[in-house]
């Protein structure tokens, strides 16, 4: 049996990627705006009731990452075509939008070791450069934490899918007390949000969400929307990172449940799985182009101000998204080419 098993596209969870996708936009751009301390309004959707929702964003992210594998790659034989599929599908498109990050330091810096000293481009060859920035500064300058989280998550997935297959109940029962010792008890200088233990929970209920199906019917769904609208909109005081798992999983049911009904829609379905599939690498490019449209202008962003150079980030994080994308996917099959050319060669 091959790596995974092909399925039908699941349009709910191709939504989820976008919103989610936004969400954690719309949080950068508001953070930049009050880091530059702007006067005006510059809360674009980053803040609600329990918190910021750019970090429910990432629960998120999380959630659908366990959903995907399990749904696609639970019953893999080969594991050594999984990595090679998953590396494929995260570090080429890494490596080209670090490298042109990279270079534009560079030169503006005038230093080719900006960053310190060039064994931390270690932590970027593997992906953990953001990951491990609270205690390794370096040349982390694309992909968020959160890449290095999901990259640990793939290297785990094996283990993780053959305790789920095996004792599901005991494997989240155990994970799940594991995350609430976590909010009461932290000794570690990792934020509680990064914490793998805090990321492998997170990921689990998404092999939750796709192994029961009662997670998937309308009663599920209208108690999540309940649950969100709560968690939206009434301030709770959980110990975090407890609301943002919350609010992501419960916005991530609402959503998933929206998928039949877009894919009746011929336009907007494509235009969903279309978005889709460059939301990876909006979120790779959109900090970047962020930072470097912020130094140009200039303030106070008031609401039509604001909008509009949220609308010009939007623009070019998706524009500049597509292009990576594109030249990513052109790579790897010129690679791939070259490769089949040399081994029939050789035969």
């Amino acid at each position: 049996m091959g790596a995974s098993v092909k399925k039908e596209r699941d349009v709910g969870l191709d939504l989820v990627r976008v919103v989610a996708t936004l969400l954690v936009v719309l949080g950068h751009y508001s953070l930049a705006l009050q880091a530059r301390g702007e006067d005006g309004y510059i809360n674009y959707g980053l803040y609600y009731a329990n918190g910021e929702m750019s970090l429910a964003a990432v629960a998120m992210f999380l959630v659908l990452s366990g959903a995907v594998l399990w749904r696609n790659d639970s019953r893999c034989k080969n594991w050594w075509a999984f990595f090679k599929k998953r590396w494929l599908s995260l570090f080429p498109i890494f490596y080209i939008a670090w490298l042109a990050a990279y270079f534009m330091r560079v030169c503006k810096s005038g230093n080719l070791l900006w960053g310190g000293h060039p064994a931390k481009m270690l932590l970027t060859l593997i992906g953990m450069d953001s990951y491990l920035a609270y205690r390794v500064t370096g040349y982390g300058l694309v992909g968020e934490w959160f890449f290095g989280a999901i990259v640990l998550l793939y290297l785990l997935f094996p283990v993780l899918c053959w305790c789920f297959r095996k004792h599901p109940l005991l494997t989240m029962a155990l994970a799940v007390a594991a995350y609430i010792a976590l909010l009461f008890w932290y000794p570690l200088q990792i934020s509680r949000n990064r914490n793998l233990v805090v990321c492998i929970t997170t990921f689990l209920l998404g092999f939750c969400l796709e192994r029961w199906p009662v997670f998937r019917r309308w009663p599920a769904v209208v108690a999540a929307g309940m649950g969100f609208a709560v968690m939206f909109l009434v301030p709770l005081h959980l110990p975090g990172p407890l609301p943002y798992t919350l609010t992501g999983v419960c916005l991530l049911v609402v959503l998933r449940a929206l998928g039949p009904i877009i894919r009746r829609y011929g336009p907007l379905c494509r235009a969903v799985t279309w978005l889709a599939r460059y939301s990876f690498a909006v979120i790779l490019v959109h900090h970047i182009l962020l930072n470097e449209l912020a130094a140009h202008i200039p303030g106070p962003f008031y609401i039509w101000r604001g909008s509009l150079f949220l609308a010009v980030t939007l623009a070019a994080s998706l524009g500049f998204g597509v292009a990576l994308k594109v030249c990513s996917d052109h790579l790897i099959a010129t690679v791939r080419g070259r490769v089949h050319r040399q081994r029939e060669e050789q035969l």
